[in-house]
């Protein structure tokens, strides 16, 4: 390992990290082909309890963005930047 954090560690809920994308390609291989036994119906039911409360993520998502631009670039922000770019 190179001093980096493995795939999928510290970048969110996942139940699993990996150290090289090649675990992950095996991975995901055996975890599609799980998936492929189960009843097309539940797991169609089951996308839809997971992705309930998401139907206004693309306004979210655009408004967030929005602030985001403008925080940095805000002079705070800026001097900020310019701070680290001196050290």
């Amino acid at each position: 390992m190179n001093g980096a954090p493995p795939i999928g560690q510290n970048t969110g809920p996942f139940q699993e990290s990996f150290e090289t994308v090649e675990q992950l390609d095996a991975y995901l291989t055996h975890f599609s082909n799980s998936l492929c036994k189960y009843s097309p119906d539940a797991l169609q039911e089951l996308k839809k309890v997971f992705w309930q409360g998401t139907e206004h993520w693309d306004t979210l998502l655009t408004e967030r963005a929005a602030i985001s631009g403008r925080l940095a670039l805000s002079e705070f922000s800026k001097n900020a930047i310019a701070a680290f770019k001196k050290a």
